[in-house]
């Protein structure tokens, strides 16, 4: 049994605090004048359905040797998302249970008929701590049942990862290929066009399964975002960031208290720390990595610059049939404790990366590395 007495109290806690109500917003945008634990101010003008791009939007820029921010990028969070993050935060000083294993639910199951179905293949103990969920998935019905999956990992003790594949504001439904066509993501601000209703009309959706999650989360939108492959991918950056900002302050407007926000990119392709929208706007940093190796060192190198907790967010041993070749998953552990120290979680991916259906599994679970649920 790996599950810390110090994370069974900030459940406890958190527990705590959302029966009492927690009050708190998020101030990364919400409120004019609520300053985030950097010390930035927080534009007020971002209206999700009105306001357009932000002239003055934070530049990303890499300081060199940062210290990690244990604070919120909320400027004023609630107790739960607070007492994660510092959890988070603390495990790389650790010498023994100190990187959360974690699997993606099953986005594609075959058959659907309750919320459970999603949840591939964990039926070993101990299991992993943080599970993640995902709304949005083109064929995927996973976010109709993305806040009762969440809730009943939370109520089992565990952590969620909640990944957003956005749909395409101007017209919600895009196929992959018709969003890839859009050629800029300035439409979202284009008040001669649909989109920014749309895209408020979607954020309307987002921050309602949010609401419904009786504990924090750890919030991936814009998944792999340097990449090619998805419609936000690399983009213009300027707008890239406003964007981000634009749905930071759309959520908190919505009443959203219980995020982290996941700043995610993919390994191998460059421009790691090009899209960062600033410290006031990303709580935690991660990559996706199939199967993570030497190679790594330079998205590793980006992300620790900037300061944050980071994570492996997606990841398994091989890319293309993620079980039975490369590295045994306990061999990847092994790797991030010493050539990524500063990792905090590994979470496997699903169907065939499943931790079930890789071999090593016995010598997975039995690392005194892990953090685990019993």
């Amino acid at each position: 049994m790996r599950l810390h007495n110090e994370f069974r109290s900030l459940l406890a806690s958190a527990a705590i605090a959302l029966i009492a109500g927690c009050t708190s917003t998020m101030g990364g945008g919400g409120t004019t004048g609520t300053a985030p634990s950097d010390g930035a101010q927080v534009p007020a003008v971002l209206d999700d359905a009105t306001a357009g791009p932000i002239a003055d939007a934070p530049s990303g820029a890499v300081i060199d040797a940062a210290p990690v921010d244990a604070a919120p990028a909320d400027g004023a969070p609630s107790t739960s998302t607070a007492q994660l993050l510092a959890y988070v935060t603390s495990l790389p000083a650790k010498s023994q249970h100190r990187i959360l294993l974690g699997q993606h639910s099953d986005y594609y199951p075959s058959q659907v008929s309750a919320p459970a179905d999603y949840i591939d293949n964990i039926n070993f103990t101990p299991a992993p701590i943080v599970l993640g969920v995902g709304i949005g998935g083109q064929g995927s019905q996973e976010g109709t049942y993305a806040a009762a999956i969440a809730n009943a990992w939370i109520a089992r003790g565990g952590i969620v990862e909640l990944s957003l594949w956005q749909q395409q504001g101007a017209v919600p439904g895009l196929t992959t290929a018709q969003a890839q066509a859009v050629p800029s993501l300035d439409m979202h601000y284009d008040a001669t066009t649909n989109a920014p209703a749309a895209w408020g009309t979607y954020l309307d959706a987002i921050a309602a399964t949010l609401k419904q999650i009786h504990g924090p989360v750890l919030f991936r939108p814009f998944v792999e975002l340097n990449g090619s492959w998805f419609w936000w991918g690399n983009q213009d950056p300027t707008t890239f960031k406003n964007l981000w900002i634009q749905i930071h302050a759309g959520l908190a407007k919505r009443g959203v208290d219980n995020v982290l926000w996941v700043y995610n990119v993919n390994a191998g392709v460059g421009n790691y720390a090009t899209y960062f929208p600033g410290s006031a706007y990303v709580d935690i940093v991660s990559w996706d990595s199939y199967h993570p190796g030497a190679g790594d060192a330079a998205v590793y190198n980006a992300l620790v610059a900037l300061g944050k907790p980071i994570m492996l967010a997606e990841t398994s041993n091989d890319t293309a049939t993620c079980a039975g070749a490369g590295q045994s998953p306990d061999q990847l552990i092994q790797l991030a404790n010493t050539s990524f120290p500063k990792v905090f979680a590994a979470v496997f991916w699903s169907q065939g990366c499943s931790l079930d259906r890789q071999s090593g599994l016995s010598t997975l679970l039995a690392d005194s590395l892990l953090v685990t649920l019993p």
